[in-house]
């Protein structure tokens, strides 16, 4: 048996920087594999955290054991009912989840807490309350997980309702909302993705094929087709 360990990461805005979270992860193990991705509002699929996932599952299966590491709480999950539950699934499932600004919610602090060891005693007033201390602790520790995963969802609803207030407020004073009709906003990734194709893709000159380029570049076959084509016409 040996351990796998799992990280991953998430952005919300294509201007934000996931090397602070990669680097975080990598500072607990050097070798740890990283699943990485954008995920927002608009975006509600999170691909690369299924197929870490089903990684995770299939090295159970092969009898390994498997710790998944998030910077914080909320890159698992900004939602208080969707967070807690899957919390519970993957512990149940025997993955070790670490939150490293959130220690206190890890899977193995969790354990101990439901696994209280209290002495035994003959004395049956004693051993009640001996009990209770237990059952405490057991529901402490799952309040603690609760109250991160609300906290998570609660700074993502203020987040939100921020930015609508700036959008009010910037729209009452005549200030132009949002990009200007027929105006296009080309995304950093976008740029990156034009670059490797006119320097790499045999179609401009390079030397990898469709499929050397998508595996090479984590870039699907719409994304590759979209781009190629834009080259094209410009």
């Amino acid at each position: 048996m040996k351990e796998i360990i799992l990280g991953y990461a998430r952005i919300s805005l294509a201007s934000q920087s996931i090397d602070r979270q990669i680097t975080n992860l990598k500072k607990i193990n050097n070798e740890i594999i990283i699943f990485q991705e954008a995920f927002s509002s608009k975006t509600l699929e999170r691909p690369q955290f299924q197929k870490m996932l089903s990684f995770a599952e299939k090295e159970l299966k092969k009898g390994n054991k498997v710790k998944i590491i998030f910077d914080s709480v909320s890159r698992m999950s900004r939602d208080a009912e969707e967070g807690s539950n899957l919390y519970y699934q993957l512990e149940e499932k025997g993955i070790e989840l670490v939150f490293l600004n959130e220690p206190y919610i890890n899977t193995e602090t969790y354990r101990k807490a439901l696994e209280l060891s209290l002495p035994e005693t003959d004395n049956k007033m004693i051993e009640a309350i001996l009990n209770g201390i237990k059952q405490a602790f057991r529901i402490k520790a799952k309040e603690d997980i609760k109250l991160a995963f609300i906290q998570a969802e609660k700074e993502l609803l203020d987040i939100r309702e921020r930015t609508k207030q700036g959008l009010r407020e910037a729209k009452a004073k005549g200030k132009q909302i949002g990009r200007k009709e027929g105006s296009k906003v080309e995304t950093k990734r976008a740029i990156e993705v034009k670059e490797k194709l006119l320097k790499h893709s045999k179609k401009f000159g390079g030397s990898m094929t469709d499929k050397e380029f998508m595996e090479a570049f984590n870039v699907s076959k719409t994304t590759l087709v979209k781009y190629k084509r834009l080259i094209t016409k410009n």
